[in-house]
């Protein structure tokens, strides 16, 4: 971990990620865990097949196998001597002049080399007749998916459902994993009841959305300094990262800062030069960092995806959910006539092969109805008009 000599101070949202990728270091510790319980988990090591895939020749379609030699000779008639199921390991060798009946995924008899689909097949039952042959021959061969021994999947990768498929295909039972990032979420204040805790279940589940991260919410906590301080030192005896939500701003009830920095804690950033989520705060404490976020609903998610995010993308090596496309504006501009950065929920769409970006430059950081049908923020330089066509940066949400 870097270390910068004065925290930022009502600075850019630019200069803080930079901030956030120089001080921090990605995680290296690695645990062991099933491949069918590894989805959300990244690899830490790359892996290798166990086994062919497929593990033998097999039929990819239902129908029945001949001698391609026999049907090469004119003979379109052939009589039905045995079936072949997936789950046949012994099968006897194809009699020249014969068919066998065989189903997707069984393995095929010595001699067999021509699968005939049923739906070019007139069946009698004991005997079929070959209409026409197949353009393709639906067999698939051993090996022909991976060989056994070959990377399958490298080290870093965001293991999705489809990437436990492909272990478990390949024969793979446990996979190496980065140890997950724990994340603490803390909503603050006296005022916060059960039915009115917005930020606390969104944001705990936003950011259980990424990959490598293990979010557990913390139950609502008062305003009271001594509280307060009791369950931050939970979080950090508990947590690698702390993220708490209210009791920052400069009111007589707002404690956090003070009970932070009072228990070592460094300052990294205080404030940032933005609508929503000014107040934003970052510590650093004895080596976790611990994001503290307004209080306010928009103000508190927008916080927790654009900075709380991107400490943990840092933390777990990943890549960042910025895009680039063009501005949808329509018969109106979008105009940011304020000294903040301004970002605002808008929609990014793909149309005619390229990415544009709609939005209205409107924000109000208490109506959660801004997210409904967004998918990104749209970031708004200060005093900047943007035309339909101009090219503008988001950040595609979590759940995008």
């Amino acid at each position: 971990m870097s270390h910068t000599l004065l925290p930022l101070k009502h600075s850019s949202p630019f200069e803080v990620t930079e901030l956030i990728q120089s001080q921090f270091e990605p995680v290296t510790t690695s645990i062991t865990v099933p491949v069918d319980e590894a989805a959300g988990h990244i690899l830490a090591e790359s892996v290798q097949a166990n086994r062919n895939v497929p593990a033998f020749d097999n039929s990819a379609m239902d129908g029945v196998i001949i001698r391609k030699a026999d049907y090469e000779t004119g003979q379109t008639n052939f009589q039905v001597v045995d079936e072949i199921p997936p789950e046949r390991l012994e099968v006897p060798e194809l009699p020249a002049g014969k068919a066998m009946r065989i189903m997707t995924g069984a393995p095929l008899p010595e001699n067999g080399d021509l699968i005939i689909p049923v739906e070019l097949l007139t069946d009698s039952g004991e005997e079929v007749i070959i209409r026409e042959i197949p353009s393709r021959n639906p067999i698939r061969r051993k090996g022909e998916g991976y060989r056994e021994g070959v990377n399958i999947l490298s080290s870093g990768t965001c293991i999705r459902p489809y990437e436990s498929g492909l272990m478990i295909e390949a024969g793979l039972s446990e996979c190496p994993v980065l140890k997950p990032v724990r994340v603490g979420v803390q909503v603050t204040g006296s005022e916060i009841s059960r039915s009115r805790n917005t930020n606390g279940p969104v944001i705990t589940r936003l950011l259980n959305k990424m990959h490598g991260v293990e979010t557990v919410e913390y139950p609502v906590v008062e305003d009271q300094p001594d509280t307060l301080r009791r369950r931050l030192y939970q979080l950090k005896e508990e947590c690698d990262v702390l993220v708490t939500t209210g009791g920052i701003s400069a009111g007589k009830y707002d404690y956090i800062p003070e009970i932070l920095e009072s228990s070592g804690a460094r300052l990294l950033v205080r404030k940032i030069n933005q609508k929503p989520g000014k107040p934003f705060t970052l510590y650093e404490w004895e080596g976790k960092p611990v994001c503290c976020l307004p209080g306010n609903p928009v103000s508190a998610v927008f916080t927790a995806e654009w900075y709380a995010g991107r400490v943990l993308a840092r933390l777990t090596d990943q890549s960042t959910r910025d895009i680039t496309g063009y501005v949808r504006a329509g018969s109106s501009p979008l105009v940011n006539n304020s000294s903040r950065h301004l970002f605002v929920p808008g929609r990014f769409e793909f149309n005619a092969g390229r990415v544009t970006i709609h939005a209205e430059a409107n924000m109000k950081s208490h109506l959660m109805q801004l997210f409904r049908e967004s998918n990104c923020y749209v970031h708004l330089s200060p005093q900047q008009e943007y035309q339909d066509g101009d090219v503008i940066s988001a950040l595609r949400f979590i759940e995008s």
